[in-house]
């Protein structure tokens, strides 16, 4: 079987190094590359929700007794939600990269271009939906909860006693990288009653992810671009995006666990142009004496090679249309973009009026 092999044409990056947490409390469902698609060649979500929250306590009252080593729910534009949800759907499925990144789960774009430029036949969505967001739910009867209270919590996080580190690896294409439309509005948790925890009256939870993010660089870490000076996407670029968060103890009988991570996509079409891979939705519980970020978020990248075969419908990679451009002023400096007189492009002298 022929197999091609994309690698980053910038440096390689090494793989970060994170703290070691007390237990590993991530649903073996949400670990993709131990997922398969179902008959259909899609991979189904358990249920879907009109809105930003389900009723209060939907973590006992639905997702336990429905629990399969993971509960995934879309919610969504209320007066949408079923075009969001027969849009979504469709676009949602198990592929296969090969290489160190190995089965992710996809979310492809309906006009999205990765199956052009890598002869790819990952499944697209029907439609480009209103804003939605995929929720991703703790174990409910393996989920640690704090001794105090939230309001306690907020005034001293030293009391968050049962810290729950959240770690998504990700990868993002775009038909054009942009660093300034995010194709992941935020990524942040909510407890069983919906309370957002951090709260921070949710300001620093919208911490967003931009396809930009997953452009090549150079040996300097400077965004590689394209003749038409586009950033140029790298395959092989994954973020590892992390942050803290706790359950607080009960408020009287109501109960706060499971968590809920939340990964949102904005309303504003982006979603149409791009193709999401998430490899793994991981937490990990420690006692909160190991360093906490909280709200403050951890963006790092690692490189994953990504090996790509006929069984997986790759017939051929061609990335000479969009090789690199190395430019420098006449100082010698290397530069991102063509500035106003002279420039050095791939050797060659070029003015810009």
């Amino acid at each position: 079987m022929k197999k091609y092999l994309l690698l980053a044409a910038a440096m390689m990056v090494a793989a970060p190094t994170f703290a070691q947490y007390d237990t590993d409390i991530t649903p073996g469902r949400y670990m993709f590359n131990t997922q398969d698609n179902a008959d259909d060649g899609l991979y189904h979500y358990d249920s879907y929700i009109a809105g930003a929250n389900p009723t209060a306590g939907y973590g006992q009252t639905t997702v336990k007794p429905n629990w399969n080593d993971g509960y995934i729910m879309l919610n969504g534009a209320k007066p949408k939600i079923e075009d969001v949800n027969t849009f979504v759907s469709a676009g949602l499925s198990i592929v296969d990269l090969g290489g160190d990144a190995g089965k992710v789960l996809c979310l492809n774009g309906m006009n999205s271009k990765f199956n052009d430029l890598y002869g790819t036949s990952i499944p697209k969505a029907s439609g480009n939906p209103a804003w939605f967001g995929l929720n991703f739910f703790s174990d409910p009867d393996n989920t640690p909860v704090c001794s105090s209270g939230s309001s306690a919590i907020e005034e001293d996080r030293t009391k968050a006693d049962k810290v729950i580190r959240v770690r998504v690896t990700l990868n993002i294409f775009q038909n054009k990288l942009s660093e300034s439309d995010p194709v992941l509005s935020n990524i942040f948790c909510s407890n069983n009653q919906n309370g957002v925890n951090p709260a921070e009256d949710n300001g620093i939870t919208n911490i967003e992810v931009y396809s930009g993010d997953f452009c090549q660089v150079d040996e300097d870490g400077e965004p590689v671009t394209d003749d038409d000076e586009n950033l140029v996407y790298d395959p092989t670029r994954w973020m590892q995006y992390e942050y803290d968060t706790y359950l607080p103890a009960p408020d009287g009988q109501s109960y706060t666990h499971p968590l809920r991570v939340r990964v949102n996509v904005p309303g504003s079409g982006v979603l149409n142009s791009s193709t999401i891979f998430i490899k793994s939705i991981e937490l990990f519980s420690h006692d909160g004496s190991e360093e906490t970020i909280y709200n403050e978020r951890k963006k790092s990248f690692e490189t994953l090679s990504v090996e790509l075969s006929e069984e997986t419908g790759i017939k051929d990679v061609d990335n000479t249309a969009r090789e690199a451009k190395q430019m420098f002023d006449l100082q010698g400096r290397k530069i991102s973009k063509l500035q106003s007189g002279v420039n050095i492009v791939n050797g060659e002298k070029v003015l810009v009026k």
